[in-house]
């Protein structure tokens, strides 16, 4: 696109043209649009330039095109990728970022205990294997530096435990102000995780098992004995077996109700039977 083809006077009489009316610089190197405040275009070269004030500074940068249209698409990312960047960072290191996810995570009356101390956990993980990550800056922190932590990391920790403390690694850069678009932890893949290895006992290693427990020599050797019993027939997580109560059992019916905990209380969950090995734990 010729030079002639971009500056249309005042005085035009196409309305097509109308938004390409140009203003020259006194240098008559540059040329601005008066209807697209933030474009620029360089005569010499014949390429646009984006161009937007952020904190008071005038920040201009090529859009690679030579072409009216072209330039006019790509500049709204520009001007909303430069003001973006006013935004980050809200804390000014790291631990800042960590204290408020921190209290966040506290005030989720949505989490267990169990989950709040989990998701601690994480971040004191995190906080060990990086050293003197509290101190930097969020915005400085480069992808780079977060796979040189995650290959660490990864080596050392589990899989599924690695997924979470990335996620709360986002979350902190997240409360620093860091859009998503550019959370460098973001740019760090979650690792698959491999379902475990079922290694069950036999029936008569299971048999010796609770005869170990039951002659221990306690005096609750024998309820410890049950609890494992009702825990492997049942199926249960220690969490539901302890909110299992005997209005739950249906005897007539064979069935065994088992109740759910979360933060709002005990939820009603679903229904196992009675199969004769978990019968007979139940009337012990």
């Amino acid at each position: 696109m010729s030079n002639n083809e971009v500056v249309q006077r005042a005085d035009s009489s196409n309305p097509r043209r109308a938004e390409r009316e140009a203003n020259l610089s006194p240098d008559g190197k540059w040329k601005s649009f008066p209807r697209a405040p933030n474009l620029l275009h360089y005569v010499p070269s014949g390429k646009f330039f984006g161009r937007v004030k952020i904190n008071g500074k005038l920040v201009r940068q090529t859009l690679k095109t030579d072409v009216f249209t072209t330039a006019k698409l790509r500049l709204g990312d520009y001007v909303k990728d430069q003001r973006k960047k006013v935004l980050r960072p809200v804390s000014g290191t790291v631990a800042e970022a960590r204290v408020k996810y921190e209290k966040e995570v506290e005030a989720d009356h949505t989490l267990k205990d169990a989950s709040k101390l989990y998701r601690t956990n994480t971040i004191k993980a995190l906080l060990r294997t990086w050293p003197g990550l509290d101190s930097k800056a969020p915005a400085k922190i480069t992808e780079t530096e977060c796979r040189e932590w995650a290959s660490k990391f990864a080596a050392e920790y589990d899989d599924q435990f690695f997924n979470n403390t990335l996620s709360s690694l986002r979350h902190i850069f997240e409360r620093a102000g860091i859009p998503r678009e550019e959370n460098p932890a973001f740019k760090l893949k979650r690792l698959g995780v491999k379902p475990k290895e079922l290694r069950l006992p036999e029936a008569n290693q299971f048999a010796e098992l609770l005869g170990l427990i039951e002659t221990a020599g306690a005096r609750q050797s024998q309820h410890c004995a049950d609890l494992v019993r009702f825990l492997a027939f049942s199926g249960c997580r220690i969490s539901e077996a302890n909110q299992v109560r005997w209005a739950d059992v249906d005897f007539k019916k064979a069935k065994s109700a088992l109740r759910v905990q979360n933060a709002q209380g005990v939820l009603p969950g679903l229904r196992c039977d009675l199969f004769p090995s978990f019968r007979r734990c139940s009337i012990y």
